[in-house]
């Protein structure tokens, strides 16, 4: 809706600025003081109101505070001949969104309703884009997010869009939101050893909360990939920091926001991405997120890679350093906050049941193989990090179906006719899980997991079941040896309670254990 209301005392003027905006296509009404408008604002609606300020029974600055207390979504634009009485920042302060001198010019006229209209549409997009965010996610998020219009203070705009890009980034990828949290505490404790001022500190943790929010835009194919990225991949994923950035951009009031947002990915030579800054044009402030975020990104286990240790990446980030890559003297703080802190000690749990579920769902699409529905051994890291796996409350067991000769199986038999008997043989061995999962009724669990042509079975139950399992199993690979001379020699092992994934999983590899 466009509808303005003119306000003035000169019957002339109030019909000129009438005539006026009815040319440019607005819809108006008018009113001969502050009094006369107020009633008007009760009976209906406007989105500008244009008013003189000397005016007899309400003059603009009273009408301007009455409109600011009951009509705070009405922009205010004054048009006055008195400059020396009413100064532009004292109008602004007091509500109004703009500021005319008389004698009027429509051109200035024109554009400055052209602006404030602009505006509007803007912050309309942005509420039909995060309302239509979080329809997509199911309206799983809880908090709402109050859009204030132009003359609203912009700080709550900000904090209620950076709860809402915090729980829309947890629902969207946990692991993304974890490494934010993470990333954020780290560079806290950066700047406050280099001396930040306060001001700065604020700034350089909020910008790291949402300093990977432009993912929300990359593809489930490429933000979940368990695995390498190809070039493609790469490039896609490069997108993200300019993403996030636009989406600052255009509301942040403070630019350091969106310029952390977009350059955390440049280098000091100028090999980063996405506009290859260099040197003395990236601040110190997105100095310290760079290192921040190698540093998080390669401690951090995630369920299709392995993390490394402190002292390894801390060697990685001098080693960037030397080559003039990132801050030297960063990379040094960074290990003095180190010595007595693990960044690691933070971790977001996943609490809904309906993120669980998700999260669950959208990893299950990259560690299931297409055509046989088995998941990739790596989906227990997964299933480890949610506490689907109870190993923490009691001992589990590993068997590895190990074939023998499978080069030779494939040379002797085809590929095509190979791969459809190590399904077959796999969905044998699946149904014999399932029927062993139905037995217990919940009281133990078993899965079943493809690598690399083999079978791993992951197992929690007592002793005597755990037998019996393990003989089906051994009597279905006896079966598939007499069938399709495939032979095997299963292996196993328990863990006790507590027990690393990876370790039990690194020991059951190299054959350590008893034969099943």
């Amino acid at each position: 809706m466009k509808r303005i209301l003119v306000v003035d005392d000169d019957q002339v003027i109030r019909l000129v600025i009438v005539r006026i905006l009815s040319a440019l296509g607005y819809d108006c009404e008018a009113a001969a003081d502050g009094l006369e408008a107020v009633e008007c604002l009760q009976h209906a609606n406007f989105s500008v109101v244009i008013t003189d300020m000397l005016m007899p029974r309400m003059d603009g600055m009273q009408l301007l505070a009455h409109i600011k207390e009951h009509h705070p979504g009405v922009d205010v634009l004054v048009i006055t001949g008195h400059s020396d009485t009413f100064i532009y920042s004292a109008i602004i302060n007091a509500g109004g969104s703009d500021f005319i001198l008389k004698p009027l010019d429509n051109d200035e006229l024109e554009a400055k309703l052209k602006r404030i209209f602009r505006e509007r549409k803007l912050i309309r997009g942005l509420e039909e884009e995060i309302k239509e965010r979080r329809e997509a996610e199911g309206k799983l998020l809880a908090a709402h997010l109050e859009v204030a219009t132009a003359n609203q203070a912009k700080d709550l705009l900000i904090n209620d869009l950076y709860a809402t890009m915090d729980e829309m980034l947890s629902s969207r990828d946990h692991y993304t939101f974890e490494h934010a949290v993470r990333v954020a505490e780290i560079s806290k404790r950066i700047g406050q050893s280099l001396g930040l001022p306060q001001e700065e500190l604020e700034i350089l943790e909020r910008a790291c909360l949402v300093h990977d929010i432009g993912k929300v835009a990359i593809p489930d194919d490429i933000l979940l990939k368990p695995g390498q990225f190809d070039a493609e991949d790469r490039d896609i994923m490069r997108v993200h920091p300019q993403v996030g950035a636009n989406l600052f951009t255009r509301k942040h009031h403070d630019s350091r926001i969106a310029f952390i947002i977009r350059h955390h990915h440049e280098r000091l030579d100028g090999s980063g991405y996405p506009d290859g800054l260099a040197g003395q044009e990236l601040g110190i402030l997105v100095r310290i997120v760079s290192v921040a975020d190698v540093y998080e990104a390669l401690v951090a286990r995630r369920p299709y890679k392995k993390p490394i240790s402190k002292d390894a990446a801390l060697d990685m980030l001098r080693t960037e350093a030397r080559l003039g890559r990132v801050d030297r003297i960063v990379v040094t703080v960074l290990e003095e906050v180190l010595q007595a802190w693990d960044p690691l000690t933070i971790n977001r749990e996943i609490t809904a049941n309906y993120v669980m579920e998700l999260e669950l769902f959208r990893r299950k699409a990259y560690f299931r193989e297409p055509l046989t529905g088995f998941y990739n051994y790596r989906y227990l890291y997964f299933l480890d990090d949610t506490h689907v796996l109870r190993r923490r409350e009691r001992p589990f067991d590993l068997l590895a179906t190990n074939f023998l000769g499978l080069s030779d199986f494939y040379r002797r038999m085809g590929q095509v006719l190979s791969d459809q008997i190590l399904d077959e043989i796999g969905q044998r061995l699946h149904d014999v899980v399932e029927a062993f999962n139905a037995r217990g009724e919940g009281r133990h669990v078993a899965r079943i997991f493809s690598r690399s042509g083999d079978y791993l079975l992951y197992v929690e139950c007592g002793q005597g079941l755990l037998d019996q399992l393990f003989v089906d199993i051994s009597a279905h690979l006896q079966q598939a040896e007499a069938e399709w001379q495939i032979a095997s020699q299963p292996y196993s092992r328990q863990f006790s309670k507590g027990c690393s994934l990876e370790q039990a999983l690194n020991e059951l590899f190299r054959g350590q254990g008893g034969t099943a």
